[in-house]
C-alpha cells in the first residue's frame, strides 16, 4: 500500500469524523478531553481499591507496602515508560495536526499545540487499561473501551489522524506487556 494511498484514506477518514464532530462539539470535547482524566483516575481508583483486596483489615502498614509497590509497578513505571518513548516519537515525526495540514478539517479544541503522531494521551490510556487488563480482564476491557472512544473523539475533534490513534494504542500496550513481563521476571529473581 502506497504512502500517498495510506495519507488519503486517513485523511478522508479524519475529515468525516471531524464532521460529525463539529456537529456534536460538547460530546466530541468530553470524549476527547475528559476521558483522558477518567481513565487515569479509574487506573488509580483500581489500585487502591485491589490493593484494600490483598491485605487484611485494618494492617496499615502491609496495606501502604501493598499500594506503593501496585502502584509503583503495576501502572507508574509503564505510563512513566509510555510517555517518555510516546514524547520522544513526536519530536523524531514531527507530523503537522490536521487543523493545520488540512483547511477543510476544523480545530474543536483549541491549544492544542506539538506533533499530532503519536497520541501522547491515547498512549498513556492505553497503558493504564492494558495495566489493569493484566490483572483484570473486565476492567481493563472497560478502560480500553474509553480509550477508543477518546481516540475516536480526537480524530473528530481534528488534533489526531486515526494513524496517530492506532499507534498509540499500540504503543501502549507493546510498552506495558513488555514492562510487566520484565518486571515480573525481575520479582522471580
Amino acid at each position: 500500500m502506497s504512502t500517498i494511498f495510506r495519507a488519503s484514506i486517513d485523511t478522508s477518514l479524519t475529515h468525516s469524523l471531524n464532521t460529525w464532530g463539529v456537529g456534536h462539539q460538547l460530546i466530541t470535547r468530553i470524549a476527547a478531553q475528559d476521558f483522558v482524566y477518567a481513565t487515569l483516575v479509574l487506573g488509580v481508583m483500581w489500585i487502591v481499591l485491589n490493593s484494600l483486596k490483598e491485605v487484611k483489615p485494618f494492617e496499615t502498614v502491609a496495606y501502604i507496602k501493598h499500594l506503593v509497590i501496585d502502584g509503583f509497578f503495576i501502572l507508574v513505571v509503564p505510563v512513566g515508560l509510555t510517555a517518555l518513548v510516546a514524547k520522544l516519537a513526536s519530536q523524531v515525526r514531527d507530523r503537522p495536526r490536521p487543523f493545520t495540514a488540512n483547511t477543510n478539517i476544523h480545530e474543536i479544541i483549541s491549544n492544542v499545540t506539538g506533533s499530532s503522531f503519536p497520541s501522547v494521551h491515547v498512549a498513556l490510556m492505553a497503558a493504564v487499561a492494558t495495566a489493569i487488563y493484566l490483572r483484570n480482564r473486565q476492567a481493563g476491557n472497560g478502560i480500553m473501551w474509553l480509550t477508543v472512544i477518546c481516540g475516536i473523539a480526537k480524530v473528530a475533534a481534528g488534533v489526531h489522524y486515526p494513524t496517530d490513534i492506532i499507534f498509540g494504542i499500540f504503543l501502549g500496550i507493546v510498552i506495558t506487556v513488555g514492562t510487566n513481563r520484565l518486571l515480573m521476571r525481575l520479582m522471580r529473581l
